[in-house]
């Protein structure tokens, strides 16, 4: 019997194929000290040690594989659909579990749109997608979706110009998501916050003017500062006109077909103010030649006069901040600029506040509806872009004059001025 049992365990042994071990992968054995230390009381490694389903993979790289498949379906019901669906491609598994709970087709746009970006920008990120017709493109050759002829109306109006003489200076909302994103995580993820800033200086006689822009990311928010500098020589009859009235009050003339006229503005002055009235955002593009104005009569004031103008102005429809300066720099040239800070919002645009999504928006008749003016505003873009110290920067300070821009609720033109329908009298600031 032991000699059957012999020859049975020889022919085995010969059955089995010989084990070829290449030169080049053989390593020394470890010796008995450099072998781990095992405890008798410590189990043996067992290959069923893993839930059924799981991998070893699975466990190695998210503690959720080692959770029970009710426990991770509860985990994941609270999950937005395109988180989820970034976690169901992770692993042959998480798919298994997770197919039923969603529709990897994606029915909502939205939902499609974040799921692109979260599942692409790492694995791809020369791409940026569209938010309209939802593509995916590369943003080192195209400075704009290469569909953008077909968005309709919306192509004229989804983006923020910085310039009124460059149209290639416009932000796109994808854009926004791009600077963060190349600046939070390198220059291979998006291009850098320099293709932003640029000087233009132009000389439309008889005036000289500047345009600067900077970028900066502070709070994972992109904010610009744009600077509009004029430069002009005043003619004599703006010495007239502020010796006269001490404000627009007595110029002005009711009963106009035109509206409410005013007259004894110099035309060549009533010119270079007016061209600054794009260097702004939409909503202010009639009120800030008035405040421009009013700051050029408080330099014929002979006492300090801490005038509105000369504070920190607010648009209450979108995330923009503006500071008016007039300087004389000899008896005859002033320098008029305009600075202003746009808070643009950060990467997700589900998350902006509608302030800074009214950006991007088709601008309308909104300036016309009343706004509330009672309460001071509570930002302060400038300290946010020069400290860059977060949050806490948000508070208003002390030092700082803080006025809406819609309280002035008065246009200036170079030939007229004009109210909205239903205001029945001026509203200039006051002391």
């Amino acid at each position: 019997m032991c000699l059957v049992l012999l020859l049975w365990r020889l022919l085995n042994i010969s059955k089995k194929p010989p084990r070829i071990i290449h030169p080049a992968h053989t390593q020394p054995l470890p010796g008995p000290d450099e072998r781990p230390y095992r405890s008798p009381e410590q189990p043996l490694p067992r290959s069923d040690s893993l839930p059924p389903g799981r991998t070893s993979s699975t466990s190695r790289y998210s503690n959720l594989g080692l959770l029970p498949t009710e426990l991770l379906l509860q985990i994941t019901s609270h999950l937005p659909a395109e988180n989820v669906a970034c976690l169901a491609l992770t692993s042959k598994h998480y798919y298994a579990t997770l197919r039923n709970e969603i529709d990897m087709r994606f029915p909502d746009l939205k939902q499609k749109g974040c799921f692109m970006r979260l599942y692409w920008q790492d694995d791809i990120p020369e791409l940026i997608m569209c938010r309209i017709c939802n593509i995916l493109y590369r943003w080192e050759d195209h400075d704009t979706c290469p569909r953008k002829y077909h968005h309709g109306a919306l192509w004229q109006h989804e983006s923020i110009t910085f310039s009124w003489q460059q149209v290639r200076y416009q932000i796109h909302p994808e854009w926004v998501d791009a600077y963060v994103r190349g600046f939070v995580k390198g220059e291979r993820y998006g291009p850098p916050l320099d293709d932003l800033s640029y000087e233009l200086k132009s000389f439309p006689r008889p005036y000289k003017m500047v345009n600067t822009v900077k970028a900066r990311v502070v709070s994972a928010k992109l904010i610009i500062h744009s600077t509009c500098q004029l430069y002009m020589t005043l003619p004599a009859e703006i010495q007239q006109l502020a010796s006269v009235a001490e404000s627009f009050t007595s110029r002005l003339i009711l009963g106009s077909p035109k509206g409410r006229q005013i007259l004894g503005i110099p035309k060549e002055v009533s010119k270079g103010v007016d061209t600054l009235r794009d260097a702004g955002c939409y909503h202010g593009r009639h009120t800030l030649p008035a405040v421009i104005m009013d700051a050029l009569h408080d330099l014929s004031r002979p006492w300090d006069d801490s005038r509105r103008c000369h504070g920190l102005l607010h648009c209450g429809r979108c995330a923009t901040d503006a500071r008016v300066s007039v300087v004389a720099h000899d008896a005859r040239t002033v320098e008029i600029k305009v600075d202003q800070w746009h808070c643009l919002g950060g990467r997700d645009p589900e998350q902006r506040h509608p302030l800074e999504k009214a950006h991007f928006q088709q601008p309308d008749n909104s300036y016309l509806t009343p706004f509330d003016t009672s309460t001071l505003p509570s930002r302060d873009l400038e300290q946010l872009y020069n400290a860059g110290c977060g949050e806490s920067s948000l508070a208003p300070r002390s030092d700082v004059r803080h006025s809406w821009l819609q309280q002035w609720a008065w246009n200036y033109r170079p030939s007229f001025r004009r109210w909205p329908a239903g205001v029945s009298q001026c509203r200039i600031p006051s002391d």
